[in-house]
């Protein structure tokens, strides 16, 4: 037998620890309010035995709660229980009025935990119908590094909750640097902030930097000013939803590229799920996607041994864009292992069609000279990447002909056409086990500061390696020259015989492209003679077991 403890025997058992200022909320009855809060004014922070104070329980009735912060109730206040802050409960019921009214107390944006699941609030549906058990409440984007409460708020909140977060938002930006620009001196300042515009900007990426030279002078900054310390934009927090960078762009937030204390942009954080629509919008406002992402010694002051050879301003190669579509093609691996067509995980509705053939069709290369690509790394070459899981190993053997022809099939569901040129010369460099120059990905731990997003959870993190120098560059393509020629000579021949024999690429890819490569591999097992294998270090050994000098 299942017994349910329904809200009526929950209500019992807390109610043995409410005092007369909760009761009276309790009753909405404004004349008992006032008279328990003059006759005990201590107990205005008063707990029950669910953690809750007067001021949680009066969410649904605004009077009350105005009287409660007249008398001086802590609007920061959580459960003690759960975690909750009010602003968590505002935004899990969605009210615009209990937001408002928080915002106008100045409550700050950074109390209360940042994951929240629904039946937290389960207590307080005797007091408020809305709070009811939604399922998606605190079903945001999961938080990433520990992100900071106040942009997990924004990332959880409804359109019309973000517009009015965001205003909260902006407006203690714009009070955080009236305070700075009264105790920092212009010489600071001027580091923190961009050259004058005519356009409207609100300090994001560097808001952190700017709340810790004050405190570094000694001068407080009032909780509702803090924000935080993981220097994450707005645009990190947003899961890459359109509507709310809108509403954010619109509000005078420029840092679209602002890197976090991980050194990651907004666009790394960004779901797969909404990545084709974010890069869009992105691109519409005007920002290239190839931006380099850089270190930077004096955000990681507190942390120089995690940077031991890195200089102040060194540049990691990886674009934003591209480490994202190396995650798509990783992802698209596991999509293929579960039997799920990469056309389903890509391309959510018909309107992400279009942008997917913006993206991969019209993308731009890299500064990459590696020859598994024409003239640079594109999109295209890094989704193969990914797909082949690279991890800075040479791939020969790594992909079936199977999985190279379904590859690129899928693809073309996607964005309709394919370089053939780019494809062949890319899975000829795989299979001939060339060594790749470009960067190079793998596994990184949580701990390390330039990894980059590819999952959700912390562990699942990849991390591109620095480019390698032209010295280095050059070695490899000395000691790999005999397999770059038979590369060149390869690819002429299979652009001639595409054209010959009139085969769509994958049956090219079976017919003709997989029993030459057959014929040339076994070539080169018998290619070494001896003196090479002397040359190499290597004893040669006759049928008599002699060695051969």
């Amino acid at each position: 037998m299942v017994v349910h403890v329904g809200p009526s025997i929950a209500h019992v058992l807390s109610a043995t620890q409410r005092n007369e200022i909760m009761l009276a909320v309790m009753k909405r009855s404004e004349n008992d309010l006032r008279q328990a809060i003059a006759l005990s004014p201590h107990e205005i922070h008063g707990r029950d035995s669910g953690g809750w104070t007067a001021l949680h329980l009066s969410v649904n009735w605004p009077t009350g709660m105005l009287i409660l912060i007249e008398a001086g109730a802590d609007v920061d206040c959580v459960g003690t229980v759960v975690g909750r802050s009010l602003l968590d409960i505002g935004i899990g019921i969605d009210s615009v009025e209990l937001l408002r009214i928080l915002g106008e107390a100045d409550c700050s944006f950074a109390k209360g935990s940042d994951s929240c699941q629904w039946y937290y609030l389960r207590t307080l549906e005797l007091y408020d119908p809305r709070i009811i058990a939604r399922e998606e409440y605190g079903h945001g984007p999961i938080s990433h590094h520990g992100r900071s409460s106040l942009y997990s708020k924004l990332s959880t909140a409804s359109t019309t909750m973000a517009q009015l977060l965001v205003i909260f938002i902006a407006n203690r930006r714009e009070r955080l640097c009236n305070l700075a620009f009264e105790k920092v001196p212009s010489s600071v300042l001027a580091r923190l902030f961009p050259r004058k515009t005519d356009e409207p900007y609100i300090i994001d990426e560097k808001a952190s930097r700017l709340a810790q030279e004050l405190t570094s002078r000694g001068i407080a900054v009032p909780p509702a000013l803090n924000p935080g310390k993981r220097g994450e934009t707005g645009y990190h927090a947003i899961s890459g939803r359109p509507e709310l960078a809108e509403i954010l762009w619109n509000a005078g937030f420029r840092d679209v590229n602002g890197r976090d204390s991980c050194n990651m942009t907004p666009l790394m954080c960004c779901p797969i799920e909404t990545l084709l629509r974010f890069i869009d919008w992105c691109l519409g406002k005007g920002f290239a996607l190839n931006l380099d992402i850089e270190q930077d010694r004096a955000w990681y002051s507190g942390n120089a041994d995690e940077l031991d050879g890195l200089r102040p301003g060194q540049p990691l190669e990886t674009e934003s864009v591209y480490c994202k579509i190396y995650a798509l093609g990783s992802l698209e691996k596991y999509h293929r292992s579960a039997q799920k067509p990469f056309v389903d995980m890509l391309v959510s509705c018909e309107t992400d069609r279009p942008i997917a053939q913006k993206i991969f069709m019209a993308s731009p290369t890299d500064s990459c000279i590696c020859a598994c690509s024409i003239s640079g790394c594109t999109t295209r070459t890094f989704l193969f990447k990914g797909f082949n899981d690279l991890r800075g190993r040479p791939c020969s053997g790594y992909l079936t002909t199977r999985d190279m022809i379904k590859f690129y099939s899928d693809f073309e569901d996607v964005c309709s056409s394919l370089d053939a040129a780019e494809y062949l010369r890319l899975i000829t460099f795989e299979r001939l086990g060339l060594t790749h120059t470009c960067c190079r990905p793998h596994w990184a731990r949580h701990s390390q500061k330039s990894h980059i997003c590819i999952g959700r959870e912390q562990r699942n993190t990849v991390q591109f390696s620095r480019p390698m120098s032209l010295s280095e560059i050059e070695e490899i393509r000395d000691e790999e020259l005999a397999d770059l020629q038979k590369l060149a000579e390869l690819l002429v021949e299979f652009e001639a015989k595409v054209v010959e024999l009139d085969l769509p690429i994958p049956d090219f890819i079976s017919q003709y492209w997989e029993p030459r490569m057959e014929q040339v591999l076994q070539e080169n097992e018998g290619s070494l003679d001896k003196e090479t294998l002397r040359e190499l270090g290597m004893k040669i050994y006759s049928s008599e077991g002699t060695a051969d000098l």
